[in-house]
């Protein structure tokens, strides 16, 4: 592992740290560059399966999405 100084959003930060459980900064670091590399792997049909699953569970509002780009 690599020891690297950077400038990070502490408000994004903090939003990672309280949506992932995260009880460290580097923890929620760590875990939201997992999460982005394993999203760039996903066929279209996983992402749009996810989103739906997502909205299953109640973690985001597809209805609030349509809303939004209109």
């Amino acid at each position: 592992m690599t020891k690297t100084l950077v400038d990070v959003d502490d408000d994004l930060l903090a939003d990672v740290m309280a949506k992932s459980g995260a009880k460290t900064k580097k923890q929620a670091i760590n875990e939201a560059l997992s999460f982005y590399a394993k999203a760039q792997d996903k066929s279209p049909e996983e992402a749009w399966r996810d989103l739906f699953a997502m909205a299953d569970e109640g973690l985001i509002d597809l209805e609030s999405l349509e809303a939004s780009e209109g």
